[in-house]
């Protein structure tokens, strides 16, 4: 075998080596939607209605990233501070993770979470309909609007007043910051 035809087969070897390896590592691709259309996560319970005229993300493997809802649909949220399915409102936009879990979305109506963690737990908190939530990577809501007036637990330690419609924001401790 001479030096010119070992070095072509290492060539080709490592192409396809890297062919192999990295051929699951394509990035998220965004298509437009003509018409109103189902999509299916491998982690939802059914399909759901994707808004026509707007565009969706999907991930390597076909399945949705972020979209457009048709209709209010129903999604299990990242982590167990839910109760039940979450409602999330027609014509606004959800992002999902790779579990097909919403991170952020807006709620059709209003709903409790469980919220803040323990120590500071003080049991379901209403947040606002048709208003956003976002979710950490670990599930728990960091961001909402309640529904009514509430005291938690500020950043500093002191329990203070918020007002119903007020956008409250939770650090890793569940302290309103």
């Amino acid at each position: 075998m001479t030096r010119k035809s070992m070095l072509k087969g290492t060539a080709l070897l490592i192409v396809l080596l890297f062919v192999t390896c990295f051929s699951s590592l394509a990035f998220a691709d965004s298509k437009s939607l003509d018409k109103d259309t189902l999509f299916f996560h491998d982690n939802w319970t059914g399909w759901l209605w994707f808004k026509g005229g707007t565009s969706v993300t999907i991930d390597e493997k076909g399945q949705l990233v972020t979209g457009t809802l048709a209709q209010d649909s129903a999604f299990w949220t990242q982590g167990g501070n839910t109760i039940g399915q979450v409602l999330f409102k027609a014509g606004t936009t959800v992002n999902v993770n790779k579990l097909g879990q919403v991170i952020t979305g807006t709620l059709a109506q209003d709903y409790p979470f469980w919220t803040p963690p323990p120590p500071y737990n003080i049991g379901s908190i209403m947040f606002k309909g048709g208003t956003s939530v976002t979710f950490n990577e670990k599930g728990q809501l960091v961001t909402g609007t309640l529904a009514q007036d509430l005291m938690l637990m500020n950043a500093k330690g002191a329990y203070q007043q918020y007002k119903a419609g007020s956008v409250v924001s939770f650090n890793d401790r569940g302290l309103v910051y």
